[in-house]
């Protein structure tokens, strides 16, 4: 997340290794007795950061269980009452052979962002392996034991250069000879690999989605302080689902081995692979368009309506416009089979069509997730009617945020219907289970240049 090169432990400059977001500020919290993992209580996990206004927090550890547990359902109370707070998990690295079901606990809860491992690209490169849009073999799979989506989205987590700690010594840094020399017992970086190595990049990428709003950066693509907006956790989770853009592939074993088709939503990627400048307008880096609305409050039977007007006459020409909702839903029962309390509803329409647009590749309405991307082929002049409708809600009001990227005007004429009364839905805590080991460093040494892509591609599942 932050590492970067301080030769004299002070000076910092660009290193081999530097992180996502170098310049953030971390907070620790130990949860290691000579084995992971060990804490009092999630809120005290959680909290830990608070003085610090620490909004991510980054976990690269997790159990084997792929059902929604004590320690998920608590990570998504913990969501649920501090909201600008988002949780990034690793997925795990138990999906070899393209095993579904294995994504394990906490990465099982709603509110987090559940985090599998692509691979890499350029010097990270290694092993008989395709590129950063093919899903490594080891990355766990979805869905969830009560069939939501994840991972949510995926990473390069094989091969990852980062900082190390070298024990017994002080002062390594980037190794002396460069790339070539990075086992040298002088060098301060090193390879691993797991979905723990994705994770905190994701992480990384969730800081910077943070300070693009803090700083003003939103709508102009440049920084101006005067329209800094505190994002809610939604709101970042929000951003980076929408711009999230699909794999080619899931890679079976190494060594160039078979690869099987994938498809957005689906049981190895969930969103597709983080890309931010699919996400966020950044001037003389992209041309499309962003709206959002953030910490929205909605009451059951309410529909919120954004009409979004495309506009392909300046320099933006991306036909497409891709719509995002996510919510912090609150807790479920552990062992749930059914964990979805509040349920929001996303669809469009356009002019000139008769379809009804649903999210995440359905074509109906999405009653599992807490999560709906929309994406739509437009062309100039067209009119996008977006809807928010709280189709069943155990609260009284549910909050949400909305993002919408594509070429287009602004967002207007928000138009709320009446209102029915809410049920209420009683929540219970319990203490967390004890979860297993985290993701384990790699086997092999990765190879000093990258590979070549493949030639030739098989769409069928490997047997």
């Amino acid at each position: 997340i932050i590492g970067r090169r301080a030769s004299n432990g002070f000076d910092e400059t660009t290193g081999l290794a530097d992180g996502v977001a170098r310049d953030a500020k971390l907070s620790f919290f130990d949860i290691s007795r000579g084995e992971c993992c060990v804490f009092q209580s999630t809120s005290a996990l959680l909290r830990t950061g608070e003085g610090a206004e620490s909004h991510v927090h980054s976990a690269s550890w997790g159990t084997s269980n792929n059902g929604y547990t004590g320690l998920a359902r608590d990570f998504d109370a913990y969501s649920y009452d501090n909201d600008s707070f988002l949780m990034i998990v690793a997925a795990g690295n138990n999906g070899g052979g393209h095993k579904a079901h294995t994504v394990g606990s906490p990465a099982t809860s709603k509110n987090i962002i559940s985090v599998g491992a692509s691979q890499s690209s350029g010097y990270d490169l290694s092993n008989g392996m395709y590129g950063k849009d093919y899903l490594v073999d080891f990355s766990s799979r979805g869905p969830t034991a009560d069939d939501r989506i994840k991972p949510d989205i995926v990473a390069p987590g094989a091969y990852i250069l980062s900082a190390r700690a070298n024990n017994g010594r002080v002062g390594e840094c980037d190794p002396p000879g460069g790339i070539d020399d990075v086992n040298s017992s002088l060098s301060g970086i090193t390879w691993k690999w797991g979905t723990s190595m994705a994770t905190p990049a994701v992480a990384g990428n969730a800081l910077l989605v943070r300070q693009y709003f803090e700083e003003g950066w939103f709508p102009t693509g440049r920084k101006n302080t005067s329209n800094s907006h505190r994002p809610s956790g939604a709101l970042v989770k929000a951003v980076l689902l929408n711009g999230a853009q699909s794999l080619f592939g899931a890679q079976r074993g190494y060594d160039f081995g078979s690869i099987l088709a994938v498809a957005p939503y689906d049981i190895h990627q969930g969103f597709g692979r983080t890309n931010l400048l699919s996400s966020l307008p950044l001037e003389d880096k992209n041309t499309m368009s962003i709206e959002f609305v953030d910490r929205k409050i909605i009451r059951d039977g309410e529909i919120d309506t954004f009409e979004l007007d495309v506009d392909l006459s300046r320099k933006c020409d991306d036909p497409n416009i891709s719509i995002t909702l996510v919510w912090m839903d609150p807790e479920g029962s552990a062992g749930c089979w059914k964990c979805l309390v509040n349920d929001l509803d996303l669809y469009a329409t356009k002019t000139g069509s008769s379809t009804t647009f649903y999210p995440n590749g359905r074509g109906s309405r999405d009653t599992r997730n807490n999560a709906e991307r929309i994406r739509i082929s437009v062309e100039h002049g067209d009119k996008v009617s977006v809807k928010v409708k709280a189709q069943n809600l155990a609260t009284q009001s549910q909050q949400y945020a909305l993002v919408s990227t594509g070429c287009f005007k602004s967002a207007s004429n928000e138009s709320i219907s009446p209102t029915k009364s809410p049920t209420i839905f009683p929540t219970k805590h319990l203490n967390p289970i004890p979860v297993s080991a985290p993701t384990k460093s790699p086997t092999k040494q990765p190879a000093k240049f990258p590979t070549k892509s493949p030639t030739n591609v098989s769409t069928k599942i490997p047997i």
